[in-house]
């Protein structure tokens, strides 16, 4: 903000000479940054430089401080109960980890959207399942509840000496 706040301050960058906001940092605009320093971003909250093969447009400490924000009730209500920071922060990761809706097992890292892990081979298969079903216009509930019973049918039907066809002189 400039002295009479009414928008962001700008300099003549000392690179490429144009009327621009300066990154405090570098000392020259954005693009003349990020041209020098093609391995990192500018984060959109702070403005701060990070490494660009972070796949998400803020700092770590941007990021940090709206998960802390996002949650402060939650933390607010655990260390009420006589928990640390710390632990209310640690118990409120695990409340929001997301399980696998295939086999149960916790998906370390996934979002709090994510359906399946990618550990096993029937898990992968009903992920693929529940994508093409939501590409042909299901709902996701819908495609959830039939991509894990088809994966529920083939485990079940695999079962017979990893052959997914019916016993000798059967019929389908």
């Amino acid at each position: 903000m400039d002295i009479n706040g009414t928008g962001p301050h700008l300099e003549v960058c000392p690179n490429c000479g144009g009327l621009e906001v300066i990154h405090e940092t570098t000392g020259w605009c954005i693009p003349c940054t990020l041209i020098v320093f093609p391995d990192l971003k500018v984060c959109a909250t702070c403005g701060d430089l990070f490494p660009r093969k972070a796949q998400v447009d803020n700092c770590w400490d941007c990021r940090k401080e709206a998960w802390l924000a996002k949650h402060a009730d939650n933390i607010e209500t655990y260390m009420a109960r006589g928990l640390s920071f710390t632990a209310a922060c640690e118990q409120i990761s695990d409340d929001i980890r997301p399980y696998c809706k295939n086999c149960g097992d916790e998906i370390r890292g996934g979002r709090s959207t994510t359906n399946f892990c990618n550990r096993k081979p029937e898990c992968r298969r009903a992920s693929r399942q529940f994508r093409t079903l939501r590409q042909q216009g299901l709902t996701p509930d819908d495609a959830l509840a039939i991509a894990t019973e088809r994966a529920f049918v083939l485990v079940s039907m695999e079962g017979n000496n990893g052959s997914i066809r019916p016993s000798q002189g059967g019929s389908i």
